[in-house]
């Protein structure tokens, strides 16, 4: 039987097999789930050369029936005279000697088409206003290479977060992740991020210089609320913000930058006053400027900038019912559509999240394809650029005014 090592396949193909088999094949035990994956893994990393150790684990393992992957129909493991493990459908075995993965002829096409190619999203929080929209964008993308879009939660969870990046690699080509935050990433997830093709969405880490990220230009928008604020001549500024993002920490690029860009636009001539509401939705907002009161009370030259829409809501409910004599400025990030219907309509700053999800989505397919990475005047930053949500002067609902600094790159570079 001729017989080629694993050099002979191209890397795509060899990671395809591994995945593959990572689907079809379930072990039984803990013990033999743990060769396997190391097995996979050796495949996808072409480390074709096992330890004696590894070798003969795995063919005693798999030479008795009785602890053969179930169903074996799907693998049906044989062990020949020489002392080999095959798959005949596959053309993959592992001979004693010299204890090498190793192949026959070229990749059968079978198990090509046998599963289709998928890249993964992995949510902090699936409640986010804009993961309907990121979805839509990069589904958009994956349709037009062919590829499924797996998508899964970790609710918010660092520990749940390095789980599910992890089965998720196992299981698509590459994995676009929107992670809890910059505080709480798990040493793990931080290891995977840098050794796999992932892109993150939305925010980004400081610390992985060499992860692409693709997320709003949150600085603009946070520059951008400032002279809002400023036009209407404030003397003073509350930056209303949600101190519970997580069970674990607040501390996420989004809120971060928003307050720095804010902040940078009034460069010290106006009091800034960061409020940590209690939750992170309209009931926050209200209780962050009740709590205020109690302290210093709000005066007509105050202006407000809330970090989400739902802080904002919150924000005007409050002036709305407590202080109804105040009509202070307030402007929002995010621009979801029920602002359009509020009365007057809200002022917001609004995020193209599809086109956040197709950009994501386009690195992702260019790092999988080897090829050339989208330009960025900031790498590994991709910024998508904010526009202004005002009340129309014509028609109900809210007009749309394009953000644009030209030195906007120059705050992300590294």
């Amino acid at each position: 039987m001729e017989v080629k090592g694993l050099g002979t396949w191209k890397p795509s193909e060899r990671t395809m097999l591994a995945r593959h088999l990572r689907r079809t094949v379930r072990p039984s035990t803990g013990r033999e789930e743990i060769l396997w994956s190391d097995l996979l893994r050796r495949l996808e990393q072409e480390l074709q050369v096992l330890t004696t150790k590894d070798a003969l684990e795995l063919l005693n393992l798999t030479a008795n029936p009785e602890l053969l992957p179930k169903p074996a129909s799907l693998l049906r493991e044989k062990v020949r005279e020489a002392g080999m493990i095959f798959a005949p459908g596959l053309g993959v075995f592992l001979t004693r000697e010299p204890y090498e993965i190793q192949v026959k002829g070229d990749p059968p096409e079978g198990w090509k088409q046998s599963v289709g190619p998928s890249i993964g999203l992995l949510l902090a929080d699936a409640a986010d206003g804009f993961v309907g929209e990121l979805i839509q964008g990069v589904s958009e993308v994956c349709n037009s290479h062919g590829y499924d879009l797996v998508v899964d939660v970790s609710s918010d969870d660092p520990i749940v977060e390095a789980q599910k990046l992890r089965r998720l690699l196992e299981r698509t080509h590459g994995v676009l992740m929107v992670p809890v935050s910059d505080a709480t990433l798990d040493p793990a997830s931080r290891e995977m991020l840098q050794y796999h093709d992932c892109v993150l969405v939305d925010r980004y880490l400081r610390d992985l210089p060499d992860v692409p990220c693709v997320h709003p230009d949150d600085i603009s928008a946070g520059r951008r609320a400032g002279i809002y604020l400023k036009e209407h001549r404030c003397t003073a500024v509350l930056i209303v913000d949600q101190a519970s993002r997580s069970p674990n920490s607040f501390a996420i690029t989004p809120l971060e930058d928003r307050t720095k860009g804010c902040q940078i636009e009034l460069r010290g001539n106006v009091p800034v006053r960061h409020l940590l509401a209690v939750g992170s939705d309209e009931q926050g907002g209200f209780d962050a400027l009740e709590q205020f009161e109690k302290k210093q009370r709000l005066v007509a030259s105050d202006g407000i900038f809330a970090l989400t829409d739902r802080l904002a809501v919150g924000c005007r409910h409050y002036l709305a019912t407590m202080r109804p004599e105040l009509d202070l400025p307030l402007i929002s990030t995010e621009g979801h559509p029920f602002g359009d219907f509020m009365n007057p309509p809200l002022v917001s700053i609004k995020f193209n999240d599809v086109e956040t999800g197709r950009l994501a989505a386009k690195v992702l397919f260019a790092k999988l394809q080897e090829a050339d990475l989208p330009h960025s005047d900031c790498e590994p930053h991709y910024l998508i650029s904010p526009t202004l949500l005002v009340p129309s002067t014509t028609t109900s609902g809210r007009d749309s005014v394009a953000i644009s600094f030209p030195d906007a790159a120059s705050y992300y570079r590294r």
